[in-house]
């Protein structure tokens, strides 16, 4: 019997030492749910880091910008006194280079761009047939206040009577100041989608380039070039616009300036106004 007593002492002391050592008490386990189940709320109520991720509004942009395929015409009110050829497969292809810098507008789809480039004018001469032949014309200096367009002359252009011209051409090189407002289809990423623009651009001329290809003896092959201002304009402010999608566009613009100075080129008082139109591609 003393045995059975001290065993239940035993007992009821060892579970006292537990309780004391470890309480547990029912606020304890509550306040554990609860976190626990706040917890869960939150990492299921957190959107995924994909969900969640912005794509940054591009504020400003670069463009570099090629016209690789164009052609180029002059306007006059009366009959045209350059003869060009309206359409001419060899002179389809271009190196009009520009570099523009898009300055977005109060983070809308309308930017305002700036740049500068390279360009040129490039016309081929059409031929006029007498009799069985084609009679190519060119530009000549005349004089410090006259150039004239004629026809060339084998014995007193090419220096050869037995010469056959068969192309003649003109080439106005240019530096350009470029002003475009531009409107993007897409807000986040204008170089996609659809896109239009209108601007200005003012060029200033560098040396032109005439040349005469021609047969020397039934050989092909010869070329005389002969460089100079030829009394062109030295400013040329042009007005031009361009329609595209993504990085491809149609660019068409229309000049102010008449070629030729006044009372200096073949057409004398009468204004050539050269216009263009190419395709164009954004490199950037």
């Amino acid at each position: 019997m003393k045995q059975k007593i001290f065993s239940c002492l035993c007992f009821v002391l060892v579970w006292a030492h537990v309780a004391v050592a470890h309480p547990v008490f029912a606020e304890d386990v509550t306040s554990s749910v609860v976190a626990e189940t706040q917890a869960q709320s939150e990492t299921q109520a957190q959107p995924s880091e994909s969900l969640d991720t912005y794509i940054p509004l591009i504020e400003n942009y670069y463009s570099l910008i090629t016209d690789f395929v164009g052609m180029d015409y002059l306007h006059q009110s009366e009959t045209l006194t350059v003869p060009i050829k309206l359409f001419d497969f060899s002179n389809l292809l271009r190196r009009n280079i520009a570099l523009l810098y898009a300055i977005r507008i109060k983070k809308s789809r309308f930017a305002c761009c700036v740049g500068m480039g390279l360009s040129s004018l490039s016309y081929v001469f059409s031929p006029e047939k007498k009799g069985d032949e084609f009679v190519y014309k060119t530009l000549i200096r005349k004089g410090a206040k006259e150039t004239g367009c004629e026809a060339i002359d084998p014995n007193n252009h090419l220096g050869n009577g037995q010469a056959k011209v068969h192309r003649s051409i003109f080439t106005v090189p240019y530096g350009d100041f470029l002003l475009r407002l531009r409107f993007n289809s897409i807000l986040d990423d204008p170089k996609l989608g659809f896109y239009g623009w209108v601007g200005a651009k003012i060029s200033f001329r560098m040396n032109a380039l005439t040349k005469i290809y021609y047969k020397e003896y039934d050989e092909a092959g010869a070329c005389l070039e002969r460089s100079g201002a030829f009394n062109l304009n030295k400013l040329l402010v042009w007005l031009q616009a361009g329609l595209g999608y993504h990085r491809f566009g149609i660019v068409g613009g229309y000049s102010f300036s008449s070629l030729f100075k006044e009372d200096y080129g073949p057409s004398k008082q009468d204004p050539i106004n050269p216009w263009s139109i190419g395709i164009c591609i954004d490199f950037f």
